[in-house]
């Protein structure tokens, strides 16, 4: 609970923690509370053997009375519990999603990691420990207090009635103890398979038309049935733990009420306890094994919690860097002896780079696939950071230290569910409605236009055909006019000829004073490019190309 309480506390902003030591004081008299009253229902019944009938009577009405505000109290205070705790939970589990998309937005993670297995783990942990850590936390203080003020009671009322009593609830928690490391186990594989199951269920519904083009649903299937049992078998070894424990805190409650039944009665009978004692043990038998019980199932969920939150730890340590946007036109870029590779692949991808590229320059690059042409471009970007050497951006022949405002056509950029409008606006709120038109003439996106209007177009644009989500990316990418580099990644993919031809003509205008970098692998050239970046070996060349058409 430690490190959970640790880890969550860093999310806790001053509102956060002021209403946590409102939650706490409210537990402390709700946990006093609810006890109290065996005090007084002890009173009660020994007040009948009075010999004074009239202070009997007055006993038991103010006895009573006062048993009945402490119940009326323990109800209202147990409830101003519950509604700062769901207040806690709401606060916290928002401060902890932007807290984490902060932290994601800017690590280099999404490079490398599936996007919809980590969205539903974050989903997942985040909904986790914002519902179930505070609720568990209220009850594990809350019956921390109820048993210790519990134990005080069975004192003043027995004491060695309390010494038979506290072993058995001393065994129930070290039952406890033994069965927390491999519940916090059967958690962590519970949630991978969890993630599998996921992962191959949602890949299954996103590649519905590939796994029907080849015939592979039986295939796939199988997959997911071996996905689903994975989860299965560990559900069920979770379930036979939690039933195990089940059973040996039932057992030992059990044994409990029945000491206490079989040893009060003795007691009563030799005039060890009275009768109010023994009224009241039997009404409050509960207040010493009801709060390690409920500490038992609190620590089942306080184990599960802990898992979400290791995962979550892992993001909020990933590597981060801010991207800060030169407010100067950069006008150079320069790699000074760059190397890049992937640790997971363990591949070299760039190895001592040494080139610059100058305003007013277009380079074209091509090549096959892998040789490095998105980490480069990546690089430039700053969505990805040299493994060695240095990138500098330069001002009139001065480094700045931030990266450059950038325009970039991505091979697979996505598009929101929003219209064709919002979707351009994205790179460029303060765009005009003239603007807009503009690009969406440059990007022979009229058609298109007249039809959908103001509709969604889908999600990522599933709405659209190919050709019409590579014109619409590339007017979003446009739409950064006050861009200094620009970077095209197969423009000419999805395009026929003819509106190939007539996009590179429309661009023109927007080229001007920008390093702009196009990768292209169509022969159907439209551009005039000054130089070709030729990748082998691991490194680039800069070779200087013809202007002939």
């Amino acid at each position: 609970m430690f490190y959970t309480l640790k880890k969550v506390s860093q999310f806790m902003d001053k509102h956060i923690k002021r209403n946590l030591v409102i939650l706490i004081i409210a537990i402390v008299f709700y946990s006093f509370i609810s006890i109290v009253p065996v005090y007084y229902i002890q009173k009660l019944i020994d007040a009948i053997h009075l010999q004074d009938q009239g202070k009997a009577i007055y006993d038991i009405l103010l006895f009573g009375a006062i048993y009945l505000f402490m119940q009326m109290s323990a109800q209202f205070f147990g409830a101003l519990s519950d509604l700062i705790t769901a207040k806690i939970q709401t606060q916290f589990g928002s401060e902890l999603q932007i807290k984490l998309y902060d932290n994601f937005w800017r690590s280099d993670i999404f490079c490398n990691e599936n996007s919809t297995v980590l969205s539903n783990r974050l989903i997942d942990d985040t909904r986790y420990i914002s519902m179930n850590f505070f609720n568990s936390f209220k009850v594990f203080f809350s019956s921390i207090l109820t048993f210790i003020i519990g134990v005080c009671f069975m004192i003043q009322i027995n004491f060695y009635l309390t010494l038979i009593i506290f072993p058995l609830g001393l065994i129930t928690a070290l039952t406890s103890r033994m069965i927390e490391r491999k519940a916090e186990t059967y958690a962590d594989e519970k949630r991978n398979a969890e993630e599998g199951l996921w992962k191959c269920f949602t890949q299954g519904i996103l590649g519905a038309f590939t796994l029907k083009l080849y015939d592979q649903r039986q295939a796939y299937l199988s997959r997911i049935r071996a996905s689903s049992y994975d989860v299965k078998k560990i559900s069920i070894r979770q379930s036979r733990l939690e039933s195990f424990s089940e059973f040996m805190v039932g057992s030992l409650y059990m044994m409990t009420i029945g000491c206490i039944m079989i040893f009060s009665a003795i007691f009563v009978t030799k005039g060890m306890i009275s009768m109010g004692g023994l009224t009241a043990l039997i009404m409050y038998n509960h207040m010493l094994v009801d709060p390690l019980m409920n500490l038992l199932d609190c620590r089942q969920m306080l184990i599960k919690c802990k898992v979400s939150m290791k995962r979550i730890d892992e993001i909020l340590n990933l590597k981060t860097y801010h991207r800060m946007i030169s407010e100067q036109w950069i006008d150079t870029i320069e790699f000074k002896n760059v190397s890049f590779w992937y640790i997971a692949e363990d591949k070299i991808i760039l190895n001592h780079v040494n080139l610059g590229l100058h305003k007013n320059n277009t380079y074209l690059i091509k090549g096959r696939s892998g040789i490095g042409k998105s980490t480069f471009v990546n690089l430039i970007a700053g969505f990805i950071q040299p493994k060695s050497g240095t990138i500098h951006y330069r001002c009139n022949r001065k480094n700045t230290h931030a990266f450059p405002n950038i325009g970039y056509l991505m091979q697979d950029g996505f598009l929101f569910d929003v219209s064709m409008k919002d979707n351009i606006k994205i790179a460029n709120p303060a765009l005009s409605e003239k603007e807009i038109d503009h690009l969406i003439h440059v990007c022979c996106l009229n058609d298109l236009m007249i039809r959908l209007k103001d509709k969604p177009i889908g999600e990522n644009g599933n709405l659209l055909s190919g050709g019409e989500r590579k014109r619409l990316l590339l007017a979003q990418t446009l739409a950064r006019t006050d861009s200094h580099v620009l970077i095209f990644d197969e423009l000419s993919s999805s395009l026929d000829i003819h509106t190939y031809k007539m996009i590179c003509q429309n661009i023109q205008s927007f080229l001007k004073n920008k390093i702009c970098i196009f990768i292209e692998h169509s022969e159907n050239n439209y551009i005039n490019y000054d130089y070709e970046l030729k990748f082998q070996d691991h490194n680039i060349q800069i070779c200087s190309t013809s202007h002939d058409e």
